[in-house]
């Protein structure tokens, strides 16, 4: 049986752990592909990310620029990801194979494929789409320049996929419908996101706790994800229950977090809160969500939501933001508010933690969790392994 090689670009890594849904996806579709025995699987990436791989590796990301931008920042990132362009345009004949898998559309990632796709015009290109960058004037984000460079670095990797891509999965309409609005004409598809189900199951089984005065946050600390809202809402709440505890857990850029407790000062919620940042155990991250009695995502943008899908695997009541992928895949069933309401965000959240026993309360919960545990990563690696099936069937 002949092989097919496929290489997965990680060059957007910034930290030792894999700790956002989109990094998460790509390894577990690499992983996936590398218990397949027709294929010959992978990795680049820079050297800061090695040790979360179990896969043949190309290491980038060894120069100088890596030790003094080492903080997470938007600009180290600006940073580093020419240096890791430049690295990986040098391994050129190294990194090329049949198939060039790109976990997500950074350009540390697109320019490199654009210059292999050129010198090897047979090898194919796959790339995953998580989600649009908005109007750079409307984002919701501490800076007005990060947006627009964010912005205008989307549109050159956009103009990459639409002429070197084969095929681009997506992981909500939005995105897809976006990419047709705008003249795209590969196949696109629309795969989603996924969990673990039974692995979260047999962890939340042998956790026994009673929900506490607790509500949770649980996300990646950053403006688009809503957490400079959780002070105002927060403050809200404690007028009416002044012993409220919330807890937020959740990688942080260096610059996030003496900015959200300053935040909390100024809503006078000193002592109510606690940062635990980023928590590498699933379990310990599941222990304080089910010490909570509500769970709230304020996102302001979201491609799918692999937090919120956790959060409702615990099974406590979550109130979120508005956005369409919510209403794709939950339809009505999914609680949510207004974007940036944070009064009515404040008054939901209220309700649940008064009606928490309640069965009606109750029923919602496991409305929501019935609909999440449909979502497997098994059944989204099984379906893009068979579209570059398909691919490869139909170039050979």
């Amino acid at each position: 049986m002949s092989t097919t090689s496929i290489t997965f670009l990680f060059n957007q890594l910034m930290t030792s752990t894999i700790s956002t849904g989109g990094d998460v996806r790509g390894k577990i579709i690499a992983d996936f592909f590398k218990k397949k025995s027709n294929y010959q699987v992978k990795v680049v990436l820079p050297k800061i990310g090695q040790k979360e791989f179990d896969h043949k590796k190309i290491i980038v990301g060894k120069s100088i620029y890596e030790k003094i931008f080492y903080k997470p920042t938007p600009f180290a990132a600006f940073i580093l990801f020419w240096c890791r362009t430049i690295e990986n345009l040098k391994k050129i004949d190294k990194i090329k194979s049949d198939i060039l898998y790109l976990t997500g559309d950074f350009y540390c990632n697109t320019i490199p494929a654009f210059f292999i796709k050129n010198k090897y015009p047979k090898t194919k290109i796959v790339v995953c789409i998580h989600h649009i960058n908005e109007n750079p004037f409307k984002r919701k984000s501490n800076y007005l320049i990060i947006n627009i460079v964010s912005y205008l670095l989307q549109r050159l990797s956009f103009y990459i996929i639409k002429n070197k891509a084969d095929v681009i999965f997506t992981v909500n309409s939005q995105v897809k419908n976006y990419l047709i609005k705008h003249n795209f004409n590969q196949n696109i598809i629309v795969t989603g996101n996924g969990l673990n189900i039974n692995k979260i199951k047999k962890d939340l089984r042998d956790l026994k706790i009673k929900p506490s005065n607790h509500i949770c946050y649980f996300g990646r600390v950053s403006p688009t994800k809503g957490v400079f809202d959780l002070p105002k809402i927060l403050s809200i709440l404690l007028k009416k229950d002044p012993y409220l505890h919330l807890d937020i857990i959740g990688i942080a850029t260096p610059e996030i977090i003496p900015k959200l407790i300053s935040k909390f000062n100024q809503y006078n919620c000193q002592n109510h809160y606690t940062i635990h940042n980023f928590i590498k155990e699933k379990k310990d991250i599941y222990k304080i969500i089910l010490n909570a009695k509500v769970s709230v995502f304020p996102s302001y943008e979201e491609g799918w939501g692999i937090s919120l899908f956790e959060s409702i695997m615990c099974q406590r009541p979550l109130i979120a933001y508005s956005l369409p992928v919510f209403k794709e895949i939950f339809g009505n069933k999914l609680i949510t508010v207004p974007i940036g309401n944070t009064q009515k965000m404040a008054s939901k959240i209220s309700y649940f933690l008064k009606n928490f026993p309640s069965a009606k309360t109750q029923k919602y919960i496991q409305h929501c969790y019935q609909i999440v545990q449909k979502y497997d990563w098994g059944n989204v690696s099984k379906r893009e392994f068979k579209i570059i099936n398909q691919l490869i069937y139909e170039t050979s």
